[in-house]
């Protein structure tokens, strides 16, 4: 009596599977990585209707294999007030930005290579990567830091800053006003960029996140009168 074949089930084999620009979802350690752009998309956001870039870069030469190709995401906006976040984020990868109108040719964007700062936030119950902040890859705290002789101490001041490099500006004050009028996504780039110690997460209602953002400006000395 000839066998029946049994149904609902395979024989364990195998498959050839391309792994090739496939992402890793290691979780990366709090701390600085080298990225470079992968990809830039526009986008608009559910909640406000307004227009940002979303970044996505690839850590690489982390020291670590298991680290290198971790995908990060990054989020600027392009309403006129929160410009200054793309700003510096385009100095920080050595690109020359006016001080007006300018095109930004996503292509030619790729590859290009910035320092990630990357912090660990809670995201349903578990731990997650995210980039907070950046800056050129010249002020990565690792052993590629260059060290200060005494001779930089003669240094003036202004040979001092140049070294810090184009991230090192210092931002621009924010009103009461202009903060009442931003979505958490403008917030968030606000947050960053003027590294504040506020996790806009603990915070229920705009109203409330909006207040931890000026408190947090005003003692840091970046509240406009």
């Amino acid at each position: 009596m000839p066998r029946e074949k049994r149904k609902g089930k395979k024989k364990a084999g195998s498959i050839t599977v391309d792994m090739d620009g496939v992402s890793s979802r290691a979780l990366l350690p709090e701390g600085e990585y080298p990225v470079r752009v992968k990809g830039i998309e526009l986008k608009t956001s559910d909640n406000s209707g307004k227009d940002y870039l979303e970044w996505e870069f690839e850590t690489f030469d982390t020291g670590d294999e298991k680290l290198n190709g971790v995908t990060l995401y990054y989020m600027t906006s392009l309403q006129p007030k929160a410009l200054f976040n793309l700003r510096g984020l385009l100095e920080a990868m050595g690109v020359d930005v006016p001080d007006g109108p300018m095109d930004i040719e996503f292509d030619e964007l790729e590859d290009e290579e910035v320092l990630a700062i990357v912090r660990h936030e809670e995201w349903e119950g578990k731990p997650r990567h995210k980039m907070k902040d950046y800056a050129p890859l010249g002020e990565r705290g690792d052993d590629e830091k260059v060290s200060v002789s005494e001779e930089d101490d003669d240094e003036d001041e202004d040979d001092k800053k140049s070294k810090k490099g184009k991230k090192g500006k210092k931002p621009p004050k924010i009103s009461a006003e202009e903060l009442g009028d931003m979505d958490v996504d403008e917030l968030e780039d606000v947050v960053n960029t003027y590294e504040l110690d506020v996790d806009l997460d603990d915070y229920k209602t705009a109203k409330k996140k909006i207040n931890a953002v000026k408190e947090a400006l005003d003692e840091a000395d970046f509240l406009e009168d």
